[in-house]
Parts: C-alpha cells; structure tokens; sequence
C-alpha cells in the first residue's frame, strides 16, 4: 500500500467525522477546512487510478465540491474514507481505471 494514502486514510478517520457533523448542522465555516483534508487524499487516489494526469487538479476539486453538495448523504458513524474514494472513482469511471 501506498505509505502517502495510508497516512491521509488514518488522518481523515479521526478528523472528517467531526467536521461532516458540524457540514451536515450548517456550519459552512469549516468548509475550507474539510476542503484542505480531503483534497490530498483525493488527488492520490487519482494518480493511482487515472489516465489523465493533467486533469488532476481541476478534476479533484471537482469532487470536493460535489462532496460538499452531497454532505448530508455522508454518514459519520461509516467509512468517510470509503465514500471518499467511491465518489472519486465513480464520477468518470473511464478515467479511473489501472494501467
């Protein structure tokens, strides 16, 4: 396993749950935040997943900005990372594809 995506899984384990919460309560204060923690893990899981390389950046925000749409869809209580990573994947699955 990829050392960089096992240390961004465990820091989103501890630090997502509480932030969705306060997401899914109305706070948009801490939208940024959230922002800045998922970010990283989602643009690993493009460069390990994609064939356009180039697209990554604009791609990745792309899926914060849909995760944040979709917040109240997120629970807590499951696996953030899972949903994360499913949503990644999910919104063009012909680029999300092994070599």
């Amino acid at each position: 396993m990829n050392p960089l995506k096992e240390k961004l899984e465990n820091e989103l384990k501890v630090s997502l749950p509480p932030l969705v919460t306060k997401l899914q309560e109305g706070d948009s204060s801490v939208k940024d935040e959230f922002a800045s923690l998922v970010l990283p893990y989602i643009q690993v899981l493009m460069k390990a997943y994609t064939k356009a390389i180039e697209s990554i950046p604009s791609e990745s925000g792309w899926v914060v900005m849909k995760l944040l749409k979709r917040i109240k869809n997120i629970k807590p209580d499951k696996s953030i990372v899972g949903y994360i990573t499913t949503t990644t994947k999910v919104q063009h699955p012909y680029r999300y594809k092994k070599f």
